[in-house]
């Protein structure tokens, strides 16, 4: 199933036979970038299906200290802008999770799997990862 389209969400049919619904894809650090709303929304529809959530946890590539940038008044959310925080965001995928989790009470039964060897301070570059594109764009 694809959920870049009309479908944002994974619906009851997607999840008919799934016993935990996984998510591995890595963010840029900005609070526009699609990708973590559409986590919130398959969290959202994991809780509802009472399916277990894991959350493979990704490094911020801006770094995890520096926040910067306006909070996103809400009159303006949209798909590209679905939660109140900062322009650059300073979490990970991770800590964004139990973020929208626990302050938006979406109710997930979630596992984020942590990385190791990340320190909050390192851009990207500074990791020994290899950078893949983030997304066709």
């Amino acid at each position: 199933y694809s959920l870049y389209g009309p479908t944002r969400k994974p619906t009851p049919e997607m999840l008919e036979n799934i016993d935990v619904l996984r998510f591995d894809i890595r963010d840029v650090g900005t609070r526009f970038y699609t990708y973590i709303y559409t986590m919130a929304y398959a969290m959202e529809a994991a809780q509802e299906q009472d399916i277990p959530f894991i959350v493979l946890d990704r490094p911020n590539p801006l770094n995890g200290v520096d926040v910067e940038g306006p909070v996103l008044d809400m009159k303006y959310a949209t798909f590209v802008g679905n939660y109140p925080i900062p322009l650059r965001h300073g979490m990970t995928v991770g800590e964004l999770a139990h973020f929208f989790n626990d302050e938006f009470d979406i109710g997930a039964e979630m596992i984020v799997v942590e990385m190791n060897g990340w320190k909050r301070s390192m851009y990207y570059d500074e990791t020994p990862l290899p950078f893949v594109l983030p997304s066709p764009n």
